[in-house]
């Protein structure tokens, strides 16, 4: 996707408050686990659940993936769910998500 040099600027809370806003929008409850240090290393930041289920772990433009978000990512996608890693430049794929049913 193409991106533009101030996504660089956008830190992860800002990102996920812009993926709540949008999916509050669209009629998605959510669930964030806010303080993670007792629970299993590398679960996805955010749940979003309406008519499905999508996981979404929320990355700055070079923020990198820990071997256990990347072990979630893909038993999820196994496991036939949605699961994306959501980066500053990805907020028209977030739309596109958000809205399909």
């Amino acid at each position: 996707m193409a991106h533009s040099e101030l996504d660089y600027f956008v830190t992860e809370a800002q990102l996920q408050a812009v993926v709540l806003e949008e999916a509050e929008f669209n009629g998605w409850e959510h669930y964030h686990t806010h303080d993670s240090r007792r629970s299993n290393k590398g679960f996805p930041d955010l749940v979003l659940v309406r008519e499905r289920v999508v996981y979404a772990e929320i990355k700055t433009m070079k923020g990198k993936l820990t071997k256990e978000q990347q072990h979630w990512q893909d038993i999820l996608k196994y496991a036939g769910q949605e699961a994306y890693v959501i980066r500053p430049c990805d907020k028209d794929l977030v739309t596109q998500i958000l809205k399909r049913p």
